[in-house]
């Protein structure tokens, strides 16, 4: 589980990033983020009740979270927002994790591409 002060919580913070954010889709989730002033990353994750009941949800949020957490230290300094969609329930962890490597190298979002 990734530590509060590096979770987006409030809905204001959501909607900001939304709103100013850069925005980048993959099959399996899209991401959100924004530049920010704070020492820490921040992370949100967020999931459509219409991806399964709240038992695939949870399952999803922890294992977009442990990905997340791992990563963390090699982050550049953003705000994010995560938004699973209906096929990440189809992949395993594996999946998931290469995909968002992929992000992370595409859209040069990590400190040192040699870290990922």
């Amino acid at each position: 589980m990734l530590n509060r002060i590096n979770r987006v919580k409030k809905t204001k913070e959501f909607k900001y990033i939304y709103r100013k954010g850069n925005f980048y889709s993959c099959k399996y989730f899209s991401v959100h983020y924004v530049d920010t002033r704070l020492p820490n990353a921040k992370v949100g994750i967020a999931i459509s009740s219409k991806v399964g009941n709240s038992v695939v949800r949870s399952r999803l949020k922890r294992v977009i979270s442990e990905i997340v957490r791992v990563k963390l230290p090699i982050l550049k300094l953003k705000n994010y927002v995560i938004t699973l969609k209906i096929e990440a329930t189809a992949v395993d962890f594996r999946v998931l994790n290469d995909e968002f490597n992929k992000f992370l190298i595409k859209c040069n979002l990590v400190k040192d591409t040699k870290d990922v």
